[in-house]
């Protein structure tokens, strides 16, 4: 690609040497140049213009924030994450403008939003793909997931596959990194729903009120044409006050333009009546949780705002099919119900088990533990959460990463009701739920915590395979 329709877009300080090679690619990482790359020097845990000696005679320039002492053609930026995804996109045809994008920003939720979204577009006759923490796809088409929100030369490489395969519209989880690493930049939204926001990730941001922000700043009309917000949270409504982009609600509490009345919580899932603009109808859904009426009535908002039907949407929301990993109930042979879920923070445990006390006759049995090297405050909490909401608590492995199980176990010990709940600590995932499913009796309930649909343990970063749906498979004689 010729220099000037690489840099069209990029707001550059100043340009130093001649780019007289064709730029044949973007690259960021020193150790995937290719020949004829321009090269985007990030500074992080490491500075990517240290290593410019060993790439210099494969690519042509460089992006940088400051003048580098190199015998190379360079674009000065002020900032060059910004510049790696204006770039990367400019190099693939700048796919963004040919798809309705529709991002999902918050805590909790945004995996459930984007599957039912998908399900719903797709049911109706479009075109449609996905990027989420569980899988990608394109039009059918399954990969595993990379990262929630993809690194530049990964997104746009995809993008240009939705196009070239003639999607029309992407549904994608937005992560609170990717907005602060400028992942997205460039890149205007159809809409955007606002799901909530509990704490997280502050081993990274350090204040519950700096991750806030981080979310808050992609409500502008910079990145989105649509805010969706759900006003039942704290600051689902800070947005609606301070954004400068249309905004549509959500709620069950407080009036939206979308909302639920009537909302029962049964051992079969969820009922309710929903108003989607003055259009009232009965939802009767295999989904459960107050949670997931809060994602019914985000993609109620989303789906209905673009013309879809609410006898399409609610098509899907009857069919329940499972979204991986999120609150997956299974009945085993001897009558215990087993729920798999993704819940890894203090709300999303405390609401998951409030759940499935919900649907439950007998115990509640929790297995749970929490990663290594992330936010270590809220392993107490979680602590305390699952030792006042279960009969029976076993405290496993999860992630440890660089961390020691041993360490990471008795930081969640430390929140325990010691006197509400009798508990063990099982540090081997697969004897932790063993031990649960065998001492599980009928009308019992055994939530398996953490980890929802991922396939493997990281351990001193190897990723380990290991899936709790096999386990519980095997224990159940082979079938779920």
């Amino acid at each position: 690609m010729e220099f000037k329709d690489v840099v069209r877009r990029l707001d550059y300080k100043e340009i130093i040497g001649e780019f007289d090679r064709e730029i044949k690619g973007v690259c960021a990482d020193s150790r995937k140049v290719k020949e004829g790359d321009l090269f985007i020097c990030l500074k992080g845990k490491v500075n990517g213009a240290d290593y410019i000696p060993e790439i210099q005679d494969k690519i042509c320039g460089v992006v940088t924030e400051e003048k580098l002492s190199v015998n190379l053609p360079q674009i000065i930026v002020k900032n060059a994450r910004i510049a790696y995804a204006v770039i990367t996109a400019s190099i693939y045809g700048n796919p963004q403008d040919k798809l309705k994008i529709i991002g999902v920003v918050g805590t909790n939720g945004k995996t459930s939003c984007c599957y039912l979204l998908n399900r719903i577009f797709r049911l109706a006759g479009k075109k449609t793909a996905m990027l989420t923490t569980v899988e990608y796809e394109i039009c059918g088409v399954r990969s595993p997931s990379i990262l929630t929100t993809p690194d530049p030369d990964v997104f746009f490489p995809l993008l240009a596959q939705m196009v070239e395969k003639k999607v029309e519209y992407l549904f994608m989880e937005i992560s609170a990194h990717a907005i602060y690493w400028n992942k997205l930049a460039g890149v205007r939204f159809k809409a955007t729903i606002f799901t909530n926001c509990t704490p997280d990730h502050l081993d990274f941001f350090k204040s519950f009120r700096e991750y806030s922000e981080i979310k808050k700043s992609w409500f502008s009309i910079a990145n989105t044409n649509l805010a969706v917000l759900n006003t039942d949270d704290k600051l689902g409504r800070e947005i609606s006050k301070d954004c400068n982009c249309p905004f549509l609600t959500y709620g069950i509490e407080t009036p939206g333009d979308v909302f639920a009345i009537d909302i029962n919580y049964h051992e079969n899932g969820t009922s309710f009546i929903v108003n989607m603009y003055d259009i009232v109808k009965r939802v009767n859904s295999g989904y459960f949780g107050k949670f997931n009426v809060y994602n019914m009535l985000a993609v109620c908002v989303v789906a209905g705002y673009f013309g879809i039907e609410l006898s399409s949407i609610l098509a899907v929301f009857d069919n329940a099919r499972p979204i991986p990993g999120r609150f997956n109930l299974f009945t085993t042979q001897k009558g215990v119900k087993v729920i798999i879920d993704y819940a890894h923070t203090p709300d999303g445990l405390e609401k998951t088990l409030q759940t499935a006390r919900s649907i439950t006759k007998g115990k509640l049995i929790t297995v749970f533990g929490c990663g290594g090297n992330r936010d270590k405050e809220k392993r107490k909490a979680m602590g305390e959460i699952a030792s006042r909401l279960s009969d029976y608590l076993v405290i496993t492995n999860d992630n440890p990463r660089d961390e020691e199980p041993e360490e990471i176990a008795h930081g969640i010990e430390a929140g325990v009701l010691q006197e509400e709940v009798n508990y063990s600590i099982v540090l081997d995932r697969t004897e932790a739920i063993t031990q649960a499913f065998q001492g599980a009796s009928k009308g019992d309930t055994l939530l398996i915590a953490g980890k929802g649909s991922e396939n493997y343990i990281e351990v001193k970063g190897e990723k380990q395979p290991f899936s709790d749906y096999d386990i519980v498979k095997k224990l159940n004689g082979g079938s779920l």
